[in-house]
């Protein structure tokens, strides 16, 4: 059942949700993908690192995600999902390199 404006109920999705071992797979699938404790670097700022801290999920969505701290500044914990994480993203059009794609994290 939906309500009117298009959402789920929560307990309507209770049923869509995975089991644990489906989740625990995940998490095994994302460190295949993803260093814990790994220092990683950003393509925009390559002399800037990050170590990467858990992989969890979105409560709301069991997305997996990747928690990262910045080992620069007052290290401020971000999270962003595996997807983007691991995504490979275009280089702005500079120094000849038009349309060349790099990961967004690099395991430093």
């Amino acid at each position: 059942m939906t309500l009117d404006d298009g959402r789920l109920r929560i307990a309507d999705m209770a049923n869509e949700f995975r089991s644990e071992e489906q989740l625990r797979r995940g998490l095994e699938k994302a460190k295949k993908k993803v260093v814990v404790g790994g220092k990683y670097a950003h393509y925009k700022h390559p002399d800037r690192y990050y170590v990467v801290e858990f992989v969890g999920f979105l409560e709301n969505s069991e997305e997996v995600c990747v928690g990262y701290r910045s080992l620069y500044g007052k290290g401020i914990l971000w999270v962003r999902t595996l997807a983007d994480f691991t995504a490979e993203v275009d280089l702005p059009a500079q120094a000849g390199v038009d349309g060349k794609r790099v990961k967004r994290f690099s395991l430093a």
